[in-house]
């Protein structure tokens, strides 16, 4: 069977703003960061096979140029019109999962980390007379339109995904040494000191 153009469309939107989402999130990058570090997704409609399979490295998220076999997790909807109402707006990936319109093979709690990020990724891409009907009121953390700008005119291989929680630890080390260091420094000034007197 031909693969759906409209499908893999917005397959492929879904793809490019989730690195972006990921990355400005403060949310999507806590559940992206709790994702396995290496990990592929294939994604795409049972008897149809993967129409994408997206590669979580240990700080991007980026669409692989061929659908790999071997992906750890495989997330198929069950046919054309349980996709298209998830990837048009009018279910949420959840609400698929409860109606058993997707069939799912690799880790659940993956799965479940990988749903809710999709479900604050559409929260930006759709309009909230849309997303009203599938998805409860979320806080958006900069405007829609930069997604769409990100998905129109820029490489997904551009993003970048910084772990703050990292960044943190390492400044209150290299703040731990420095401190150390200056202790350090005063304990040899006062013997200096004691010396001469």
């Amino acid at each position: 069977m031909k693969k759906s153009a409209i499908i893999n469309v917005v397959f492929n939107v879904l793809a490019k703003a989730m690195p972006y989402v990921c990355k400005n999130d403060s949310v999507c990058r806590e559940l992206f960061f709790n994702l396995p570090k290496n990990m592929a997704v294939n994604m795409g409609i049972y008897g149809e096979g993967a129409y994408i399979t997206i590669e979580k490295t240990e700080n991007q998220i980026l669409k692989a140029k061929q659908v790999k076999t071997d992906a750890g997790l495989e997330v198929l909807f069950k046919t054309r019109h349980a996709a298209k109402k998830v990837l048009l707006g009018q279910l949420s990936v959840s609400q698929s999962f409860a109606r058993h319109d997707i069939l799912l093979k690799g880790d659940i709690n993956t799965a479940v980390r990988l749903v809710r990020i999709i479900d604050r990724v559409e929260y930006y891409l759709f309009p909230r007379f849309i997303t009203y009907k599938f998805l409860p009121k979320m806080q958006k953390e900069f405007s829609s339109f930069k997604v769409y700008g990100h998905v129109l005119f820029l490489k997904s291989k551009k993003c970048f995904i910084e772990n703050n929680n990292l960044k943190t630890k390492r400044k209150s080390a290299n703040n731990t040494e420095k401190a150390q260091k200056t202790g350090q420094k005063q304990e040899e000034n006062a013997k200096k000191l004691q010396n001469k007197g």
